[in-house]
């Protein structure tokens, strides 16, 4: 009786394998600074695992290497073979001026090695795994389009610190841990990799931490987004926008990206002109726009920028 051959994972784990691989290929490095490193490799960077018996991106199949010579555009082809010393099959994959000669050595080729029908079977099972798989990530990428991290997995940046958090990191006195999403405070415990990696953290030929504009710039954002928490946000230095609460990691400055973003579109009131808007993103994942292009000033408060908005 013929086996049947049919996918070995359901739906729902394709998903979720699915899921996993948007994630690890959007998400992001953040640095003990709570910001982006300037080199990808620094920093802390998540990975989502999946866990499944066997890895669907993995055969165990012999692969017989691949070889190119020249830059000539080929025809491809792929054919199956009884032609092994060894028994089995063989499936090859080549490329050639010449589509009749498998062996031509300006061509690159490659095969798969089969030796039983339970390879087969496998081999065919797995491809309709990752078929499941690609399907549901069609269905994420559509699911995603247009979402407030601009498309990518809504989880990339839940190991960013708010705008908060990261005033705290810039201050010279905190730093950003990444994979355990919080704040800390730096003592003389604090482990020294940390201090060498920390931007903001200086330290005088006594090895004494010392503040400088940065930090002081900090300090004062810092002051007046604890102002804003403790009014509530409701006067005009705020206009309601809850600073404190901006999601970092996304906005127009990629290296200060601080949750906030202004464009230039239609004036719905005015067809003739256009106008600016900025945008606010908060941590949890929403968002609110005023009118205007606003930005926040070292004092931690809210200013328009009228000769923005003109020019």
């Amino acid at each position: 009786m013929t086996q049947e051959i049919k996918e070995t994972i359901t739906k729902g784990q394709a998903m979720d394998i699915a899921d996993a691989k948007k994630f690890n290929a959007d998400v992001e490095n953040v640095d003990v600074n709570g910001g982006k490193p300037w080199k990808s490799t620094d920093g802390f960077k998540p990975v989502r695992e999946y866990t499944l018996e066997d890895k669907l991106d993995f055969l165990d199949f012999d692969v017989n290497g691949i070889y190119g010579h020249g830059s000539a555009v080929f025809k491809q082809r792929l054919y199956l073979t009884t032609d092994r010393h060894q028994g089995g099959i063989s499936l090859t994959g080549y490329a050639s001026k010449d589509k009749e000669n498998r062996r031509d050595r300006e061509s690159a080729n490659f095969s798969i090695y089969f030796d039983s029908k339970e390879q087969i079977v496998r081999f065919a099972e797995q491809c309709l795994n990752m078929l499941l798989v690609a399907e549901e990530s069609t269905a994420l990428r559509e699911r995603y389009e247009g979402n407030w991290v601009d498309g990518r997995h809504p989880d990339v940046l839940a190991h960013f610190p708010s705008l908060l958090d990261r005033t705290k990191c810039r201050t010279g006195r905190y730093y950003w841990d990444g994979s355990l999403n919080k704040v800390v405070e730096i003592t003389k415990d604090t482990p020294e990799e940390i201090l060498d990696a920390h931007g903001g953290y200086d330290v005088d030929e006594d090895g004494n931490f010392e503040q400088d504009y940065d930090n002081e710039s900090a300090e004062d954002m810092l002051e007046g987004l604890l102002a804003g928490i403790e009014s509530n946000w409701d006067t005009e230095r705020w206009q309601g926008i809850r600073l404190a609460d901006l999601q970092t990691g996304i906005g127009a400055n990629r290296w200060n990206a601080d949750g906030i973003s202004q464009r230039k579109g239609k004036n719905p009131e005015d067809k003739r002109r256009k106008q600016w808007t900025t945008t606010f993103k908060y941590t949890d994942g929403t968002s609110e726009t005023l009118i205007g292009y606003w930005e926040i000033t070292r004092g931690g408060t809210l200013q328009r920028n009228n000769w923005k908005e003109n020019n």
